[in-house]
């Protein structure tokens, strides 16, 4: 109402105000939801008890649990990529054999080669009946989200589901630039993980026209 009929002021006051107390709703819900995850999880892990190889890195076994609810687990087969590459052609070829589910999480996708080229490979699968659902950061990938909807609405049409995180209601100013989703993360079928650092672009991938390179890590579970 104030914004109709004094739209400066009312402008103003919702920027420096209003946003502030939207803030204090959506953490309290977040503490809701991570009291509840916090229960199940103590739940299941109440019996848990250590295997006696790990004994000698209990301590940080359990400094993960505490501060990140991590869970400590076995015979896991673990990969690392120090090439963009070589992650994502494993990455696809993953989301190739997928028969469930493909849960995805990135801070950066890029309109680009590499971009379309995942966009297109989750599209086959939703088709497929495979449930997708894809979460970018709405600063991070803000090159996709000009166009998101145009990009996506294959996808969505096939039966997927995206969303963006933490849009900001103003293109020029944003008080939400602090609250980022920087994970890089890929769940398949409860079996299969990737997570680290590449995002997603051609320049992860030197097929930029870019003259530098990334150097990161990404690991395959």
């Amino acid at each position: 109402m104030i914004l109709t009929v004094l739209p400066i002021v009312g402008f103003l006051i919702y920027l420096f105000f209003g946003q502030d107390l939207s803030y204090q709703k959506m953490f309290s819900k977040k503490i809701i939801d991570d009291e509840k995850k916090n229960k199940y999880i103590n739940k299941i892990t109440k019996n848990y008890i250590y295997d006696s190889n790990s004994r000698e890195n209990k301590d940080i076994i359990k400094m993960n649990f505490r501060n990140a609810k991590s869970l400590y687990t076995q015979m896991n087969d673990v990969k690392l990529y120090f090439d963009g590459k070589d992650k994502f052609n494993d990455l696809f070829e993953e989301i190739r054999n997928a028969e469930k589910f493909i849960h995805m999480e990135y801070y950066i996708v890029e309109s680009d080669n590499l971009g379309h080229e995942l966009i297109e490979l989750l599209t086959k699968k939703a088709k497929e009946g495979v449930e997708v659902k894809f979460l970018f950061d709405a600063m991070g990938s803000n090159k996709l989200g000009r166009d998101r909807d145009k990009i996506l609405k294959g996808l969505k049409e096939a039966g997927g589901s995206y969303a963006s995180f933490f849009p900001s209601h103003f293109s020029y100013i944003n008080k939400r630039i602090n609250y980022r989703d920087h994970r890089k993360i890929v769940v398949i079928d409860g079996k299969v993980a990737f997570l680290g650092g590449f995002n997603v672009g051609d320049e992860y991938v030197c097929l930029s026209n870019s003259q530098f390179s990334y150097f990161s890590l990404h690991i395959h579970l």
